[in-house]
């Protein structure tokens, strides 16, 4: 994933920048002498810039006219590894020559990474910066292993203990099964496990000669992740030759399981994590344990996330037992029933079915199970006994004080990675059979399933129904149960301060940075990544921000199946939106309109942002009813879909959700979201794989 961009004063896309400091260079013998030591330090630095991207493209253009044997290889890393000398030289000479007076110092590794990018991508001739997904099975025309948009991956193992990202400049820790601090198996929790880890790599001379190791940020972290496999979900570079007893000298380990990201949830006291069993990617409570992987080096990414405060503060306490049965959400506001008794038995078929108050005596009671409905067809109304018995029933008593006990809606009462704010908890090892995802503040509580208030957005016949059993780990569309059934419920009161899908503009847009453009026509286009967006509106066009598509044709809906072998993206995303799209002389002038892939989608969303949509100014403004796209730029807070195949089960598609930024993998015949791109394509031309070990 190519998200990164280089701190510096004046630099943009790495074209622009490699000009400017070649033509920098070009002109100071020409230009009266610099003065002051301040103009003298960046002199001597854009010189030695100069020189260090003309010694890479030399070398790189030897290579290119060469057989390309190993012999061939191992002069171009020789010539590359002096150019890298001469650069880290000549900075250290002006640095050293003139001191506090240089605008920056210690900078030379992100130069080196940012401008050895150029070098690449200008011997290359590739016209875009993110990476590609790595799949490569294609799943039917302009599929993401059909288009293989973005470039290629690139890795070097150091030789030490790790490896060097080639194309983000990125130095990663390798890990290993030998239960030394570099243990594949080793688990953390908190942010002060994490500064032990980091302490222990940096001491001294610090890991591999180097002490500036940290916890990646999650676009970091993300471009680590290979879509075109699973168990694990990374390149080989990363999993190779994992043994009992192996070491980072002899092996290369992943675990199947979450790796934190230094990236927080602002407020909500979660972290972002990456999921390398196959590739998810959620925002998870900081209480529990997760792998950790160091980096070092590289730029700055794209978009600037949250970070924790490098010394270790107690995390602030959410759930507070006001004392007379109920608790308080402190993120959220909210108060909460909690239920008394003594759980009887966890299997399904445990619990009362409450008819009268004479079965159900005790509104509280935890083994109480209530239907949603009682009418059924054709309104399936919220009439059912967990409205007449149980609501009027806290309400008429006024419970605690107030008579304004309701359900909670899906979000509430939480159902997935896209809802933290909820009370469900990911399901963990550590909870053991029988233990329900949930806080013990709350109390008893059914190791089952809890109604909510919130429809299905599918069938008017279901509602919204988290399992505290399993928790929301494998969730991707929200659990649903038939409404004439009898389910446990919790009761909330209050209102959640957070904004719900409308069709108007969410507070607090991000400004978007100076690299989109609205170009007038209906597009934005992103000038770091070539790739140009289609905006969406508020009016009923096909450019209406809420209208849904499936990823697969799927003639009987009830069997969930695509109906071609394959699974092939010949729903109607294609037939009909990106179909229309680029009908006549195609939207915006342009017929070759396209679904984007993962990575693509990743690039305009933004994490750690709370109460608006996590995306840019640029994608989130002005949205009104029956507006249009040259008048404003809407994006629905749900699931937007993405080329690319979810290859743990290729029945599902990977989806990024515009409520908060997670990335799951959703059933293709289901409906979401579509954002159109087009460009950061090569066609006919597959990128040059400069090495014979280049994937």
């Amino acid at each position: 994933m190519r998200k990164f961009s280089l701190s510096l004063p004046g630099s943009g896309r790495w074209s622009t920048a490699l000009f400017a400091l070649a033509a920098a260079a070009l002109l100071l013998p020409a230009t009266a002498r610099p003065t002051t030591p301040a103009r003298k330090c960046s002199a001597a630095k854009l010189l030695a810039a100069s020189r260090f991207s003309a010694c890479r493209m030399r070398a790189d253009a030897a290579f290119a006219k060469s057989e390309r044997e190993t012999s061939d290889e191992a002069r171009l890393r020789a010539a590359r590894t002096g150019c890298d000398a001469a650069l880290a030289k000549a900075y250290g000479l002006a640095e050293s020559r003139y001191g506090t007076d240089c605008d920056s110092t210690g900078d030379v590794e992100q130069v080196r990474a940012f401008l050895a990018d150029g070098a690449a991508r200008v011997a290359e001739g590739t016209p875009f910066s993110l990476l590609g997904t790595g799949q490569t099975t294609a799943h039917g025309p302009g599929s993401d292993g059909d288009l293989r948009a973005g470039a290629a991956h690139s890795f070097t193992d150091g030789g030490d203990g790790t490896i060097t990202d080639d194309r983000t400049g990125l130095v990663w820790e390798k890990k290993s099964d030998d239960g030394s601090i570099h243990d594949v198996d080793d688990t953390y929790d908190g942010w002060g496990s994490a500064d032990d880890f980091l302490a222990a790599l940096n001491a001294g001379s610090g890991f591999a000669g180097h002490s500036d190791w940290r916890i990646p940020n999650l676009e970091e972290l993300e471009s680590l992740r290979n879509l075109e496999v699973v168990m694990p979900a990374t390149f080989d570079v990363f999993d190779s030759g994992c043994s009992p007893g192996c070491t980072i000298s002899s092996c290369s380990c992943t675990a199947f399981d979450a790796y934190r990201s230094s990236s927080s949830w602002s407020k909500w006291g979660a972290a972002w994590v990456v999921d390398f069993s196959d590739g998810y990617v959620n925002s998870v409570g900081t209480e529990h344990r997760f792998r950790l992987r160091a980096v070092r080096a590289g730029m700055a990414p794209l978009t600037p996330t949250p970070t924790p405060t490098p010394t270790p503060t107690p995390t602030p306490v959410r759930f507070v037992d006001n004392g007379d049965g109920t608790v308080t959400d402190e993120w959220t506001t909210l108060q909460w029933e909690k239920k008394t008794g003594t759980v009887v038995a966890h299997d399904y078929g445990a619990g009362v079915v409450c008819t009268d108050e004479a079965t159900c005596p005790d509104p509280h009671d935890v083994n109480n199970r209530y239907s949603w409905t009682a009418v059924g067809p054709p309104f399936w109304a919220f009439d059912g006994t967990a409205a007449t018995l149980f609501l009027e029933r806290l309400n008429a008593d006024c419970f605690a004080g107030h008579c304004d006990w309701r359900l909670p809606t899906a979000d509430e009462l939480g159902i997935g990675p896209s809802t933290p704010e909820g009370i469900l908890e990911p399901w963990s090892p550590a909870q053991g059979d029988g233990s329900p995802c949930i806080s013990p503040v709350f109390g008893p509580t059914r190791a089952s399933t809890y109604w909510t208030s919130s429809t299905d957005r599918f069938s008017e016949s279901r509602a919204v129904a988290p399992n505290f059993y399993w928790g929301w780990s494998q969730y991707s569309d929200p659990p649903t149960e038939f409404k004439p059934e009898s389910h446990y419920v919790r009761a909330v009161r209050g209102l959640r301060p957070m904004p719900t899908p409308a069709p108007t503009p969410f507070p607090g847009p991000t400004p978007s940075p100076v690299h989109y453009v609205d170009n007038g026509d209906g597009t934005v286009t992103d000038l770091r990544t070539g790739l140009t967006w289609e905006k969406k509106s508020g009016d009923d066009s096909i450019h209406a921000w809420d209208r849904t598509f499936t990823w697969c044709g799927d003639a009987n809906p009830f069997d969930e199946i695509c109906d071609v072998a394959g699974t092939p993206m010949d729903g109607t995303a294609v037939t009909d939106f990106i179909a229309t799209l680029n009908a006549g002389n195609g939207f915006a002038g342009h017929s070759d309109w396209r679904i984007p892939n993962l990575e693509e989608l990743e690039s305009i969303r933004r994490i750690g942002v709370v109460g608006a949509v996590p995306t840019f100014e640029a994608f989130d403004t002005g949205c009104a009813p029956g507006c249009t796209v040259t008048s404003c730029s809407c994006t629905r807070p749900d699931l937007h879909w993405t080329s690319s195949t979810y290859r743990a089960f290729p029945y599902d598609a990977w989806t990024v959700d515009f409520r908060a930024g997670p990335v799951e993998a959703r059933d293709k015949t289901g409906r979401a979201l579509v954002r159109a791109v087009r460009g950061g394509l090569s066609p006919g031309r597959a990128p040059v794989r400069r090495c014979a070990s280049d994937p």
